[in-house]
């Protein structure tokens, strides 16, 4: 069984490395394989960590997430419905703490894949799905 590859060692470390993992290199090598090229699935909404301050600072209802700053017109988000100060706080019910939650999901995931996004927005809490599509500069 293979756990992860390893791609880069720590310099003058006591055998510090870096890896991909497993799942990871296996879709990257189905994709190059089938399609030629490696796809990477987009969502399309900028994020900022929601830490205690920045829940105080924004009023926002919770503690934890991420806070959606944007939405790029176009995107999956975008057409799911999600907006500008939704709070995404799961996905498929996985909890998500901060944007590299998110990008390991997406990683994790392939162009037409659904993927039900929760959202803390104006106090209550919504289940959206968002319909992941290729990268359109890919």
């Amino acid at each position: 069984m293979i756990i992860a590859i390893s791609n880069a060692v720590l310099v003058g470390s006591s055998g510090i490395s870096f890896a991909i993992p497993s799942n990871v290199a296996m879709r990257v090598y189905d994709d190059v394989v089938k399609r030629g090229r490696i796809s990477r699935p987009w969502f399309g909404a900028i994020t900022l960590p929601v830490t205690p301050q920045v829940a105080t600072q924004f009023n926002l209802g919770v503690t934890s997430g991420n806070l959606v700053q944007s939405v790029v017109p176009g995107s999956p988000a975008e057409r799911a419905g999600i907006q500008p100060w939704d709070v995404i706080q799961a996905m498929d019910g996985t909890p998500v703490r901060d944007s590299v939650d998110i990008a390991n999901r997406l990683a994790e995931m392939k162009e037409g894949d659904r993927v039900k996004v929760t959202v803390w927005r104006k106090g209550r809490k919504a289940q959206i799905p968002v319909t992941v599509e290729r990268q359109p500069w890919q």
